[in-house]
């Protein structure tokens, strides 16, 4: 009785204090994960389907590429600005998932050279860079956030700031308006939180995955 009392007051929790988009982004994702912890050998034998993936390029060859095709429609490969390649080229990935962002004329740069190559772009945990998002938001088909309802303690996830989180609501809700896709990141394995998490992204179009989930 106590777990379904809790689950109710937190969903009612994120569903009132979050920012509310009025229509769904018609470039989102449905279905999403980002698999960049997955050996190329659990990638090529995973037997669950997506709209969207993310994966590192390494060892990935031509052939890797048609089998990961069978599992999702598109295919982003993980770039750190620190470190960027254009494999995503060579191989044919759908576009470019880019982390580890600590320079914003980078950032707007790279942003520009994959949109030349005829590469997507998923702009992640960009707060801090948020005006090159804005800047360029008809180059950027995504927004990834981390960690915006959750946050590690310890061994354990509990209730982000909620400064913290507003803020990050507020930056994925200006990016719909632009009409960037939102997509979400959390890693807690609590089953309330992710009933509220779920209710949230549901009513604000944001598409939620979460890597403990088998």
């Amino acid at each position: 009785m106590y777990k379904k009392i809790l689950t109710l007051v937190l969903c009612a929790f994120f569903v009132l204090t979050g920012c509310s988009s009025k229509t769904a982004v018609k470039s989102q994702a449905s279905t999403y994960a980002v698999l960049t912890k997955k050996k190329k050998s659990e990638l090529l034998k995973m037997k669950k389907h997506y709209d969207l993936i993310v994966v590192r390029s390494k060892d990935l060859t031509t052939e890797d590429m048609k089998v990961l095709r069978k599992k999702s429609k598109q295919i982003y490969f993980y770039m750190s600005l620190k470190k960027p390649h254009h494999k995503a080229e060579t191989l044919k990935a759908d576009g470019i998932f880019i982390s580890k962002i600590d320079n914003a004329d980078a950032l707007d740069a790279l942003i520009k050279e994959a949109n030349q190559n005829k590469l997507k772009v998923i702009v992640n945990n960009a707060y801090d860079y948020r005006e090159t998002v804005y800047k360029n938001s008809k180059m950027v088909a995504g927004v990834n956030q981390t960690s915006m309802m959750t946050k590690k303690q310890g061994k354990k996830y509990i209730k982000q700031d909620t400064e913290v989180s507003t803020r990050l609501k507020k930056y994925l809700s200006t990016c719909q308006e632009k009409g960037i896709a939102t997509y979400l990141v959390e890693y807690t394995k609590n089953t309330d939180w992710r009933a509220a998490i779920n209710a949230y992204c549901k009513k604000h179009h944001i598409t939620y995955y979460n890597p403990t989930i088998k």
